[in-house]
């Protein structure tokens, strides 16, 4: 199934750095010599089927247009790794991309999703971007109610779209 699509569109306030969660430390994936690794440790939870490889952040990673690692970033709880979020620019369009956004099972409801979905703003602003998008899935209810609160809208191409964000929002409200 064709996975969900949201827009967001700058504002044009200022670019606030969220706070870091508390007992959490940010990182760069490019800290870390094992960077890699650790996002892969992270992304197992519920972005990929199982823990994979160095070939599965290849392709879903560094072979994406525009990737730089030094906007992948990972947070930390004394050195473990817990989530983990992406922002991709397209400077000329001055569009970015917010990709792989995941957070390990036991670290959700810790308001992390929230820091991360601020973070990708705050880039996007920061490096002057006028929009961006992410790809989400259905049953990411409570992921999608976050990149709402940040700004993100659905973009709806299809009535068949249309009816699987109108089940979405029914999930919302209750």
């Amino acid at each position: 199934m064709e996975q969900l699509s949201m827009l967001w569109e700058n504002d044009g306030t200022e670019a606030v750095m969220p706070d870091i969660p508390q007992g959490l430390e940010m990182h760069k994936i490019t800290d870390f010599e094992n960077g890699v690794e650790m996002w892969l440790d992270v992304v197992q939870y519920g972005l990929s089927e199982q823990r994979e490889d160095e070939n599965y952040y290849n392709c879903v990673m560094v072979g994406h247009e525009n990737y730089d690692a030094s906007y992948c970033y990972l947070l930390t709880d004394n050195g473990v790794p817990v989530a983990t979020t992406t922002v991709i620019f397209y400077p000329v369009r001055k569009h970015g991309y917010v990709h792989m956004v995941a957070c390990r099972d036991d670290y959700r409801g810790r308001g992390i999703g929230t820091f991360l979905a601020r973070l990708a703003v705050y880039q996007l602003k920061k490096n002057g971007m006028e929009t961006a998008d992410l790809d989400t899935d259905d049953w990411r209810v409570p992921a999608i109610k976050t990149y709402l609160r940040a700004g993100f809208s659905p973009l709806i191409a299809s009535d068949e779209m249309s009816a699987r964000w109108d089940s979405i929002f029914e999930k919302i409200k209750n």
